[in-house]
């Protein structure tokens, strides 16, 4: 398997149609889709189990364990190479697994990535992130480099260090730049 996509899902029923289907439009279509409910109150966990399509496996929690213990639980069961985040009220462009899984084929001393975000809704912008390996630690004095929403991680790199999102930390702060001494970032110039 060459992509695991993680959707971390809590209450977001009204956002999962348009999220799935951003993911089963691919171009690149060699991927499994791990979601995993994070003890939703909604009926996110039912509009999951009424999916057919074999490449998406559901991982329930049993207690709500937050974004971190969700994508954590979601790190934990991926099969893929890589590891692509998407948020469940968030759409995927149709060429995003293609761009970024070429990217990071090419650049084998990546361990994460990213890409830009197009913001829509109430806030139609765009959110540009790091490009280079230095622009990515110089952004960790101040933030995060890559946001996890638009990351691609070497799973090799996450299982060869243990590196799992801290739980401890705020939605988004915790996540990828643990990478930071074990492999490159970068990012690509487009929206996801």
């Amino acid at each position: 398997m060459k992509v695991s996509v993680l959707i971390p899902v809590y209450n977001k029923a009204p956002f999962l149609r348009e999220c799935l289907d951003s993911v089963y439009g691919q171009t690149f279509q060699e991927f499994e889709i791990v979601a995993v409910d994070d003890a939703s109150t909604d009926n996110s966990l039912a509009l999951l189990k009424a999916e057919q399509d074999p490449r998406l496996r559901i991982i329930e929690l049993t207690a709500n364990e937050g974004p971190a213990g969700a994508a954590n639980a979601g790190i934990d069961a991926c099969k893929g190479e890589y590891i692509v985040r998407l948020d469940a009220d968030d759409v995927a462009v149709p060429e995003r697994l293609a761009h970024q899984v070429a990217y990071m084929d090419a650049h084998p001393e990546v361990g994460a990535s990213g890409g830009w975000l197009q913001l829509f809704g109430a806030r139609d912008r765009t959110w540009k992130f790091p490009l280079t390996d230095d622009a990515c630690k110089a952004q960790l004095l101040f933030s995060v480099p890559v946001s996890q929403g638009a990351s691609i991680m070497r799973r090799s790199v996450l299982e060869a260090h243990g590196l799992r999102y801290d739980p401890g930390l705020a939605a988004g702060r915790g996540g990828l730049a643990v990478l930071d001494p074990h492999g490159e970032s970068g990012a690509l110039r487009q929206s996801r």
